[in-house]
C-alpha cells in the first residue's frame, strides 16, 4: 500500500466490514431499480489529517464502481489551509464536497448518485458513521495497512498482503467448494465489499 492511496474501510478494519449504508432505489428517473451500497474509503498515508472521505457507489446488478465521490466535513477554510492556498478555488471546493472525484471511475450514472449520497450526507447520523471510520481507519497501526479480504481465510487478516489476482483454484485448495461458492454467492451487505474487491484487484 503506498503512502497517499486510497483504501477502502474494510480492508483495514474487517471486523466492521458489515457496517456499510445501501439505498434502495425505485422508480428514479435516471437510475436502474436497485440496491447501492456505499463504500467509504480514505487516505492511507498514516501522517495525513485531511478529513476527507471518499465514498464509491456500487451496486449487485453492476460490475465495478459507479461513482467516486469526495467529502469533508470540516468548513471550507479548514481545507484552504490544508491546501496551502491563498483563496478557495474549485479544487478545494470539491475536497469539501460532496463532488465527483476528479480522475476517479464513473459512469453515467455518477450524477444522479452524487444527487442521492448529497442527500444522505444531510443526515447528522450518516456524517457521524462515516467519521467514526475515518478514526479508526486513521488510528489502525500503518504497518498493518496490508487489506483483506472478507471470507477468505488466508486474507481476512491484516498480516498478509493482498495479492493482485486471486485464482480461483487457490480459493477452492483454501476455502473448499463450499467456501467458494459463498464467497461468490454471498449474501447481504458483503456482496458489495466482494464486487469492489473484484473491480478494486480484478480490473472489472
Amino acid at each position: 500500500m503506498k503512502s497517499g492511496e486510497i483504501v477502502p474501510f474494510y480492508e483495514v478494519c474487517p471486523t466492521d466490514a458489515e457496517e456499510m449504508l445501501v439505498m434502495p432505489v425505485r422508480n428514479h428517473p435516471h437510475l436502474p431499480d436497485g440496491d447501492y451500497g456505499l463504500i467509504d474509503g480514505f487516505c492511507a498515508d498514516p501522517d495525513c489529517d485531511c478529513r476527507v472521505i471518499y465514498i464509491f457507489v456500487v451496486s449487485e446488478s453492476r460490475p465495478g464502481v459507479l461513482a467516486s465521490i469526495t467529502f469533508g466535513w470540516e468548513p471550507l477554510e479548514f481545507y484552504r489551509k490544508w491546501m496551502r492556498s491563498d483563496k478557495i478555488d474549485d479544487v478545494i471546493r470539491d475536497l469539501k464536497g460532496p463532488a465527483l472525484m476528479p480522475m476517479a471511475p464513473q459512469t453515467e450514472f455518477s450524477h444522479a448518485l452524487l444527487a442521492l449520497v448529497a442527500l444522505r450526507l444531510k443526515e447528522r447520523s450518516y456524517v457521524d458513521f462515516l467519521k467514526r471510520h475515518y478514526r479508526q481507519f486513521k488510528d489502525a497501526p500503518a504497518e498493518k495497512r496490508l487489506g483483506c479480504v472478507v471470507d477468505v481465510r488466508k486474507y481476512r487478516t491484516l498480516s498478509v498482503r493482498v495479492p493482485a489476482v486471486i485464482h480461483v483454484m487457490e480459493l477452492m485448495r483454501s476455502e473448499g467448494k463450499e467456501g467458494l461458492a459463498r464467497i461468490l454467492n454471498c449474501t447481504g451487505n458483503s456482496r458489495y465489499i466482494w464486487a469492489s474487491f473484484r473491480a478494486r484487484y480484478s480490473g472489472e
